[in-house]
């Protein structure tokens, strides 16, 4: 018996299923004093990134970041069945590049001449963000 036929013939299942809340447009996230809250750090993370003190930090990440946007386009061309064989090799070159330069940078980071603030924005430019 297929999956979808043994959950229909158990009328709890399928009453369970009958229960759940519906899906709504509305915004499903946290409640809005700490959405504020999450506003106000990520915009303070991201004022601190800009500022000249982690220059070295942000060169330190380029390659790593240009690997990344590398294979994101590489993922999506393997998720679409279109990767040729070399874009497949290219993918295992750069998964590998990618995880020994994370640990270099993670490294780094979690150095003890590193605070946790510092901790904090440097992880911020690792990912990438604005």
């Amino acid at each position: 018996m297929s999956t979808i036929l043994r959950i229909l013939s158990n009328s709890s299942a399928v009453l369970s299923l009958l229960l759940l809340p519906a899906c709504t447009e509305q915004d499903s996230g946290p409640p809005p004093e700490q959405k504020q809250a999450y506003l106000e750090t990520t915009g303070s993370i991201r004022a601190a990134a800009e500022d000249e003190k982690y220059d070295a930090f942000r060169e330190m990440c380029a390659p790593f970041l240009e690997m990344q946007a590398e294979i994101r386009s590489l993922d999506a061309a393997i998720a679409a069945r279109t990767a040729s064989p070399e874009d497949i090799a290219r993918w295992q070159e750069l998964t590998e590049s990618i995880t020994a330069e994370r640990q270099r940078l993670n490294a780094y980071v979690w150095s003890n001449e590193v605070t946790g603030r510092d901790r904090t924005v440097m992880r911020w430019i690792m990912q990438g963000q604005p």
